[in-house]
């Protein structure tokens, strides 16, 4: 869960500093930052579902996400290319609006299919569950959705689409139902809750530091640390859940 609250804070954070700057190079360097954590939230819901749902040890679907993490890995590489965010130029009232880069067509079809397939997954469990697992489950597939709606109303104007992106407060539902499923229905115990926001916590700012490197050796050796800070949270998480699991 808190992979995926970090992930929307990683595209947050560079949102609002694309949105203040002052000059297009400025502007084009956060609105490709920001994509970092947009590429991010869908394969994090899917995780987060299998995870819920106890299909992640499941082969057929460890295949599944293996293939969604090398697709986002690819989109992640070509962040800072032109294929993917091509220029910014004045849409509507934003001075700096990205423009979308041939690649952006298939990380947005990716997407949209990550987050479509984990919500089907968790609506099949919503309607065959009871009780707080039903509760659980719905909460969830509606917070997503509604983010998902939400954020998605940015992508018009990457494409020339006159649509301003109205959605963007509705992400802020999310978070609302989200630590409202977790403290009235017991979604997470309180050992997880705090093993994945210190590691949530610590790869944000280490995203944040990889993005501001100034030079290619120093960018290369964050992505390092993030991986291994990334590797090394999750085995803590897993520990974590299975000292809990020994202990019920």
């Amino acid at each position: 869960m808190m992979f995926l609250c970090s992930m929307f804070a990683a595209w947050a954070y560079p949102y609002v500093l694309w949105l203040i700057s002052d000059n297009a190079y400025s502007a084009l360097f956060w609105a490709k930052a920001l994509m970092y954590g947009a590429i991010m939230v869908p394969i994090a819901y899917f995780h987060l579902v299998l995870v819920f749902l106890n299909l992640d040890k499941k082969d057929f679907y460890k295949k599944i996400l293996l293939i969604f993490y090398v697709l986002n890995a690819v989109w992640l590489v070509s962040v800072y290319s032109p294929y993917f965010v091509a220029s910014v130029r004045p849409q509507l009232y934003f001075k700096f609006w990205p423009m979308a880069g041939p690649l952006y067509a298939p990380f947005l079809l990716t997407f949209f299919l990550e987050i479509a397939y984990a919500s089907f997954l968790l609506l099949k469990k919503y309607r065959s569950s009871t009780g707080v697992q039903h509760v659980q489950s719905g909460l969830l597939l509606i917070g997503i959705v509604i983010a998902v709606v939400g954020g998605s109303t940015n992508y018009f104007l990457w494409y020339g689409v006159q649509i301003a992106p109205w959605g963007n407060a509705l992400v802020i539902l999310y978070v609302v139902l989200t630590i409202y499923a977790m403290m009235k229905y017991r979604f997470m115990d309180a050992k997880v809750i705090f093993a994945e926001l210190f590691t949530g916590l610590l790869m944000i700012l280490l995203l944040i530091d990889s993005v501001l490197s100034k030079n290619v050796t120093e960018l290369l050796f964050r992505i390092f640390a993030l991986v291994l800070v990334a590797v090394f949270g999750v085995l803590f998480i897993k520990s974590t859940r299975k000292e809990i699991q020994q202990r019920e």
